[in-house]
This record gives structure tokens, sequence and C-alpha cells, in this order.
């Protein structure tokens, strides 16, 4: 082959070959004046080997169903006839066996990293190398709920508060602080749900995490508990009482949730009282009918009730 030389007086065959050859047989003839004799031998002139190479980056953490930026190579040594990658690449992505360049857009999730090996050939023999390749989810998209705002009622059951995220699927939810007592948040969808069992009069911000192996997206929402608002009624009014005298105590009916005050309007008059909603006392001034309201209060609001009340002159002895 070009750049190999046969000395004609020894038969040395030596030089430096420019050009590859396939394995060849060649025939050698030893000539003098007493005849000639001959040999063969098989010579084929081989590449380089490929040198070493890597490619940038090694490790590839790609994202589902987005293309990734082709990821190419370029090898020293000799030139290189093949390539090679075991095992084969995940659904969506290609491996160019002329060029290694590996690309596409990969189809199914592989949240765990894989090494690939990766082979340069040539008539020379092989070089290698190993990359990984992860594929995430999209990470999930922002989401709110609704209400925002809880506002919920002790020992009421609340109406489901559901939420649809957008971006990739949500693997996992998480909340912080817990929820309260008697309410729950589902984990596998992010629903919050149940009937509060103790009050929480402020409120109270809670994150929500949507996860998935893309990353996580977070929304915030706050939980009040409130009583329930206190009912209450009188015995049929109107009431006559006597001017001088010890009045029976008017006591009204409650129900709903625990009274944390009470008020009353208008004023009762001089030596009348009123305490936790019970009118009692005696009355030092005569009043024609005055229509009395009852207010009970707590956390979750007022409930009220009226009567009627009338203070009379005694009668003469």
């Amino acid at each position: 082959p070009n750049g190999l030389t046969i000395n004609s007086v020894t038969g040395e065959i030596s030089g430096t070959p420019t050009v590859l050859s396939a394995s060849t047989v060649y025939t050698i003839t030893a000539t003098n004046s007493g005849g000639s004799d001959t040999t063969t031998i098989t010579l084929s002139v081989n590449d380089t080997p490929p040198g070493t190479f890597s490619y940038s980056p090694v490790d590839m953490d790609l994202t589902l169903n987005q293309a990734m930026t082709p990821n190419t190579v370029s090898p020293g040594g000799g030139a290189v006839i093949s390539w090679e990658i075991e095992p084969d690449v995940p659904t969506g992505l290609n491996f160019e066996s002329s060029n290694g360049t590996i690309w596409g857009t990969p189809t199914v999730l592989q949240t765990s990293p894989i090494t690939y090996t990766i082979w340069a050939n040539n008539s020379g023999g092989s070089s290698s190398t190993t990359v990984t390749i992860t594929i995430n989810d999209v990470a999930p998209g922002s989401f709110t709920y609704n209400p925002v705002d809880m506002d919920l009622t002790l020992n009421q059951a609340m109406t489901p508060n559901t939420v649809s995220p957008g971006g990739g699927a949500v693997i996992s939810w998480e909340i912080e602080p817990d929820v309260p007592t008697g309410l729950n948040f589902e984990s596998s969808n992010g629903t919050i749900w149940g009937t509060p069992t103790v009050l929480q009069t402020s409120p109270i911000t809670y994150t929500i995490w949507a996860n998935n192996s893309g990353g996580s997206s977070s929304t915030t929402v706050t939980i009040t508990i409130n009583d329930e608002v206190p009912t209450l009624s009188y015995p049929s009014s109107p009431y006559t009482i006597v001017r001088g005298y010890d009045m029976t105590d008017i006591t009204p009916t409650v129900g709903g949730g625990t009274v944390l005050t009470w008020e009353i309007s208008p004023s009762l008059p001089s030596g009348l009282s009123f305490t936790s909603g019970v009118i009692s006392g005696k009355p030092f001034a005569n009043q024609s009918t005055v229509t009395y309201t009852v207010y009970a209060n707590n956390s979750g609001g007022s409930g009220s009730a009226t009567f009627d009340l009338t203070i009379n002159e005694p009668t003469p002895n």
C-alpha cells in the first residue's frame, strides 16, 4: 500500500502506510541466477483507534414531551466508522449511528438515572464513554382553591375544596401545617374536606404543594372555624310586672353555639338586671309597654329574640 516499500536487495518491507487497506495477500519472489522462490504474506493497514471522547452534559436531565438540545461529540484519534449505544435510548429519543448524536423528544418518564455506554469504532479498535439519562415530568403548574379563605362552622360539614392544577401530572400533595382536627387533607388529590371539631377563630394560613419528578408548585389558603350562631327564644310575651315587687325571672331557651357575650337594647329600667340573658329584679318605676331585643353573640355571629315588658302601678289596698 501507499507509503510502504520493499527493498529489492534485502526483501525488507518498511515505511509509513498512508492509506487504509483491507487484509490482502502479497506474493514475494526472491530471484538469483539459480532461479526463483516465492512466499506470501498477509498485510492490512488499519486506522488509528478512536481517541477518548465525552458528551456535554454527561448527565442528561430531560423533561417529558419537551425536545432536548442535541448532545453531540467530536472524538479524537482515527476517523469513526460506526457508533453504538447500550442499552437503547428511551422512547422518543434517537441515537445517530453515523455520528453519535443523541437527540429527540422523550415520551416516557425515567425518573431514576440510567447509565448508557457509547462506543466509537473503526478498523483500529474502539473507545467508549458513558452518559446518564433522567426524564422527569413537566413540573406542576399554578393552581388555586375556591374559596381561598375558608370560613367554616364548628361541627358542620364543609363543602369539599378541590383543585385541578395544570402542568405535569401531580404525584403527591403536601400541606403545612396540618389541618385542624376534624378536617382532612387528601394527599392523592389535594382536596380539603371534613367536619371541624375545634374552634379556630383567627385565620391560619396553610401552604399546599403539588409535586412530581419535575418539581413543585404551591399556593396558600386560610382556614377560620367559628362557632355555630346561637339561637334563643323567650316564653311568650308580653310580660306585665308590678312596681315595687320582685318579678319572676324571665329566662331564655338557648341553642346553637356557646354564647360568649349578651346584650340587651334598650337598657332595662331601674331595679331590673340582665345577666346571661335572664331578666330579674324589682322594678322601681312604672313603664308603659317597651319592646326589648336581646342578642346572644359568639365568633359565628349573633342570635336575637324580642319580648315586650310593661311595669304597672301596684293595685291599691
